[in-house]
C-alpha cells in the first residue's frame, strides 16, 4: 500500500514561513554590496591588491570585492597608477555621484587605507575632499595628475577644472621646460638691457624700461615695418641661449599662453631673428 503524506498542521506551516522570512531578511544584498565595493574603488586611484579590497561600512571577504566588481575592473597601465587594476571611469564616474558629500566620499577614503599612495592618489583625494591645491605654480607631473582626476571627474566633482584647460597648461610646461633648464630664476640675472632691446625689436611687448618705452612710442613712426634679421653674438659660453631662453619665458608667462611663442620671436611686426 502506498505510504500515506505526512500531514502538516497549521501551526507547522506558519512556522515554516517564519523561518523563511528570516533566511530571506539575512541573505546577503548582492547589489547593494557591489555597489558598496564599487564605491571603496571609486575614491583609489588603483588597487595592488584588489582580492583584500573592502567595502565601505565594513570588512569584507578575500576576492569578495574582486567576485563581485568583476569587469568593472580594469588593468592599471602606466607608473603613475601604483597598482594592478583599477575602476572603470564609467563605473567610477556612478559611485562618486551616489556620493555626494565630502564626508562621504571620506568614509570610502577609510575603507582601504592601505591602498592609498603616491602623488596620484593625493591628487585625486585633494578633489574628493574639496580641498585642491592652486595649478599655478604645478609642476608638468603634478599638472598631469589633476589631468587624470578631470577626465575621471569633470562634470562630477565640484571644483575639477576643465580637462582641456589642463591639457593647455601641460603643452605650455612642456614647451617651456626647456628654457627653464637653461634660464630658470635659480641661473639668470640681469641682462635687463639686453632683453629691453629684444622687446623693442619684435615690438609685441613693450620694454620693462620706462625711459625705453617712451623713446619707442616716440619714434615708432620712424621704424620700418620690416627690419633686418636681428643677431645675437658673442664667444661661446657668455649666455646668448639663455638670453633668447629667457625672453621666450618672460613673454609667454605676460601673455598667459605658450602659443604666442612662435609670434614673439620669429614673426612679430614682420621682424626676424636669427643667433650665432
Amino acid at each position: 500500500m502506498p505510504s500515506e503524506s505526512p500531514s502538516l498542521s497549521a501551526a507547522d506551516v506558519l512556522a515554516f514561513l517564519d523561518r523563511r522570512r528570516v533566511a530571506d531578511s539575512t541573505a546577503p544584498d548582492t547589489e547593494g554590496l557591489r555597489g558598496l565595493y564599487r564605491q571603496a574603488a571609486a575614491v583609489l586611484a588603483a588597487l595592488r591588491e584588489p582580492e583584500k579590497i573592502h567595502p565601505v561600512g565594513g570588512p569584507g571577504k578575500t576576492n569578495e570585492g574582486l567576485q563581485l566588481l568583476g569587469s568593472e575592473l580594469i588593468p592599471a597601465t602606466g607608473r603613475r597608477f601604483e597598482g594592478r587594476v583599477m575602476l572603470r571611469p564609467e563605473s567610477r564616474r556612478k559611485a562618486i555621484a551616489e556620493m555626494p558629500s565630502p564626508e562621504q566620499r571620506k568614509k570610502a577614503l577609510e575603507a582601504n587605507p592601505e591602498e592609498r599612495r603616491g602623488p596620484l592618489q593625493q591628487e585625486l583625494e585633494s578633489y574628493l575632499l574639496g580641498k585642491p591645491t592652486p595649478l599655478d605654480g604645478k609642476e608638468p607631473a603634478d599638472l598631469e595628475n589633476t589631468l587624470q582626476v578631470a577626465l575621471w571627474f569633470e562634470g562630477v566633482l565640484t571644483g575639477v577644472p576643465p580637462a582641456d584647460d589642463l591639457r593647455l597648461r601641460v603643452a605650455r610646461q612642456n614647451l617651456l621646460a626647456p628654457f627653464e633648464a637653461i634660464a630658470g630664476d635659480a641661473i639668470f640675472r640681469g641682462r635687463q638691457t639686453e632683453m629691453d632691446q629684444l622687446r623693442s625689436y619684435v615690438g609685441v611687448l613693450p620694454p620693462a624700461q620706462l625711459l625705453r618705452r617712451f623713446r619707442d612710442r616716440a619714434f615708432k613712426w620712424l621704424q620700418p615695418d620690416a627690419l633686418p634679421a636681428l643677431s645675437v653674438s658673442g664667444p661661446g659660453g657668455v649666455g646668448k641661449s639663455a638670453l633668447i631662453a629667457r625672453f621666450t619665458m618672460a613673454e609667454c608667462q605676460r601673455s598667459g599662453t605658450a602659443s604666442s611663442y612662435p609670434r614673439l620671436l620669429f614673426t612679430g611686426r614682420s621682424r626676424q631673428k636669427s643667433t650665432h
